[in-house]
């Protein structure tokens, strides 16, 4: 009975690290590709909204701005 215990245990082991490394395979996905910066500035009546999008793979950097009082709050 101890015997079969230990070979239950240890095909156990071998199971839980074979699942490991196999899930541990390299991905090329886009999660975590693009990364985002949001700042403002300006005086209080003339608020602007700066924008970059940066993709970390090419170096590209993407800008933007926007003007606070063009998009209305509630």
């Amino acid at each position: 009975m101890k015997s079969y215990v230990q070979g239950l245990i240890t095909g156990g082991v071998f199971v839980f690290a074979f699942m490991v490394l196999i899930g541990a395979s390299s991905n090329d996905g886009e999660v975590g590709r693009y990364q985002i910066s949001i700042t403002s500035g300006g005086m209080k009546s003339n608020k602007i909204i700066y924008e970059a999008i940066i993709d970390t793979k090419l170096g590209q950097v993407e800008r933007e701005t926007y003007d606070y009082h063009a998009y209305p709050t509630k």
